[in-house]
């Protein structure tokens, strides 16, 4: 497999002479399938839940953000303890030893 090379681009480029640059119009292409696929417009959809169901999951999210709330709550706490117990013990290290 030999690579030939134009004859033009094979002699030396003159350094006084300023290459001439060529430039390119960018194309306007989608930047992924689905914008090509959908539009450009933004899309709305709807979801319609039974009341049943609403109330259902308002319910399990109202328990999670009890649970969470609680979670954080004790995890203050835990934290303030071991500040506590971290001063209380550089107190007595401080004092008896």
């Amino acid at each position: 497999m030999s690579y030939d090379v134009p004859p033009e681009e094979s002699t030396p480029r003159d350094p006084d002479i300023p290459k001439t640059i060529e430039t390119r119009v960018r194309q306007n292409k989608p930047k992924n399938i689905l914008t090509s696929l959908l539009g450009g417009a933004p899309l709305e959809i709807t979801v319609k839940i039974p009341e049943e169901d609403k109330r259902m999951l308002s319910e399990n999210v109202k328990e999670m953000a009890d649970r969470m709330d609680f979670r954080w709550k004790r995890t203050q706490q835990l934290i303030l303890l071991g500040y506590f117990l971290t001063g209380s013990s550089f107190i007595v290290s401080k004092l008896w030893l």
